[in-house]
């Protein structure tokens, strides 16, 4: 769902929630230490769009747009040796680390709902990793997050196991 107000249409009492819900869970990754300085501040921006988007909602889209295209794609940053890297994102991964929590855990149901909130305002695809049952699928799915991997859809393959499948599916080709 669309957290930013439209200035044609107010939000409704349920975006709004949803609205505190993604602003309580990107205030908490803003202050985490644990999160590389780059995504920190890119999660502090969404966080900030989000508030000016809640404040004044006439120009909410025009502040939104502007502050995102301030990010430059590709995306620059340091890496540990102070060496400049380009990096041009197509799309973000939610980590099975969180993924295994949902829906039962409110923390790791807050960091999905902020990343697949990144993903969404930078118009990135996201894959969730580690979908290991229904219940994380369908939750997912609900968070509008429709790519996934995990044991839910296949078991891990050896080496051998995907040049096996890679071969099959080029000698069907082949024979097609």
């Amino acid at each position: 769902m669309n957290t930013t107000p439209s200035p044609d249409r107010p939000q409704t009492a349920s975006e709004r929630d949803e609205t505190a819900a993604t602003l309580q869970a990107l205030e908490r990754a803003c202050e985490d230490p644990a999160l590389p300085a780059p995504l920190r501040d890119l999660i502090c921006r969404a966080r900030d769009a989000l508030r000016n988007a809640d404040v004044l909602a006439e120009s909410a889209q025009q502040r939104y747009r502007a502050l995102f295209d301030a990010v430059p794609d590709p995306v620059s940053v340091l890496d540990a040796n102070g060496i400049v890297l380009d990096l041009n994102i197509q799309g973000l991964k939610l980590s099975q680390l969180f993924v295994a929590g949902v829906p039962g855990n409110p923390s790791d149901v807050a960091v999905c709902r902020a990343v697949s909130a990144i993903a969404s305002s930078l118009g990135l695809g996201l894959v969730a990793e580690g979908v290991e049952s229904e219940v994380q699928r369908q939750f997912l799915l609900q968070l509008g997050v429709p790519v996934g991997q995990g044991f839910l859809f296949a078991p891990g393959l050896t080496a051998d196991d995907v040049a096996r499948c890679l071969k099959l599916d080029m000698d069907t080709h082949a024979h097609a």
